[in-house]
């Protein structure tokens, strides 16, 4: 296609959530006839996005391009602006005042639709970033960004040439590695997070290498009552983050009510 220097998004959510954000979708294309072609169209002009309904032969013709199954796009592509990396410094900077660091490291995540999951849940749990490895790591791809409903689009993200030494490099500057295992010494649900984290999630089936293990301050483990063995990776990132942001809103509400009752102590 001769616009594939940006990134293709596909499916009417992601697209629709794209449009919400200022400045990154330069145009859609949705399949004439189409149930939310209509929907989109309305979204698009919100945006002051041109939209442009193509018959099914050229609409199939692009979805070819991208290597998707047509039925998976609901209709609706959506060319945007490719999306600029993101340096870790500017991650460690980018938390809003008055809030505490919360990022996510990938080690070896391989799957796309993973990567696009967990960040949906890193976006939506508050955290400022993801750190991704260069090399050995899934690539930002239409599946990733429809997967993470349009969290890849605006999350920013920092691909590092050696993963190890950014954890380092964290470190250095006050943050918590913490790791996620099956066999982890701590309890994801203990009281470890009242300060900036780096939690760091493993490959999908191996988990962490053991370099990055050993860099962890931490590594916590999430308890299973059924009778599956496991968690996906984006399941076990979600439990995690939510936990860590439910343990700092409780004691920002703890502070508050302690400020303004002087009976309240600790």
């Amino acid at each position: 296609m001769a616009e594939a220097a940006g990134m293709y998004i596909y499916g009417r959510r992601p697209v629709e959530e794209a449009l919400r954000r200022e400045g990154r979708v330069q145009k859609v294309y949705v399949l004439h006839g189409s149930g939310v072609e209509e929907s989109v169209r309305q979204a698009a002009r919100r945006a002051h996005v041109p939209c442009v309904a193509l018959d099914r032969q050229r609409f199939a013709q692009h979805v070819r391009a991208l290597g998707v199954d047509i039925r998976s796009t609901q209709g609706v592509l959506a060319l945007m602006a490719p999306i600029p990396p993101a340096t870790l410094e500017r991650l460690v900077t980018g938390a809003p005042a008055g809030t505490i660091g919360l990022l996510v490291a990938l080690d070896g995540i391989e799957d796309p639709q993973n990567l696009g999951a967990i960040a949906r849940c890193a976006e939506a749990a508050g955290a400022h970033g993801i750190v991704l490895p260069r090399h050995h790591s899934a690539p930002i791809t239409p599946a990733a960004l429809k997967a993470s409903a349009g969290a890849l689009a605006s999350l920013p993200v920092a691909v590092v040439p050696n993963l190890a030494f950014a954890l380092r490099t964290l470190q250095e500057q006050g943050w918590w590695v913490v790791g996620t295992a099956p066999d982890g010494e701590h309890l994801y649900c203990e009281e470890l997070y009242d300060r900036p984290i780096v939690l760091v999630i493993g490959n999908e089936h191996r988990g962490m290498r053991p370099g990055i293990r050993s860099l962890c301050d931490i590594v916590v483990r999430i308890p299973l009552r059924g009778r599956v063995t496991s968690l996906n990776a984006a399941a076990a990132t979600a439990v995690v983050l939510f936990e860590i942001q439910r343990q700092r809103y409780y004691r920002e509400q703890l502070a508050v009510h302690s400020t303004e009752d002087p009976y309240v102590s600790d």
